[in-house]
């Protein structure tokens, strides 16, 4: 009778022991598991957001691009109108520059000379005091 509950004993602490093992086998592979399911969601949304930034780019360029196309029209046109009504006094550049503001529908308009004065619908101005890209440091 004393084998029988050796044998039942060495069962008992080698179902014991295997299970202990099957738990710790578990739970490591569960830890494993939430690790990379943790960086594979991380590599995702990098990926999702450096493609989004990349696409908010590219519209913001576009519409930079094409403002800067449209201004360039604007400067084109108004330089075709003054050469057009051969403006030799400042009274009818500024009320060129006023037409021109009107046609257009903009804001603010001015033009700058080589000297940086600066021709605005009411007054002239140098450019350097007022406008960092006419001072002598930006050139």
């Amino acid at each position: 009778m004393k084998r029988k509950k050796i044998t039942e004993k060495a069962v008992a602490i080698t179902a014991a022991i295997g299970s202990v093992l099957i738990m710790v086998t578990v739970i490591a592979n569960t830890y494993w598991a939430s690790k990379q399911a943790i960086l594979s969601t991380n590599q995702a949304v990098s990926a999702v957001s450096a493609f989004y930034l990349e696409a908010m780019a590219d519209r913001r360029a576009k519409t930079i691009t094409n403002l800067i196309n449209n201004n360039f029209d604007y400067m084109e046109k108004a330089v075709s109108v003054i050469d057009d009504e051969k403006v030799e006094t400042q009274e009818e550049l500024r009320e060129a520059i006023g037409r021109i503001k009107r046609l257009l529908n903009l804001n603010r308009f001015a033009l700058v000379d080589e000297n940086n004065i600066v021709y605005t619908q009411y007054t002239t101005y140098t450019g350097g005091s007022r406008h960092a890209f006419s001072s002598s440091e930006a050139k």
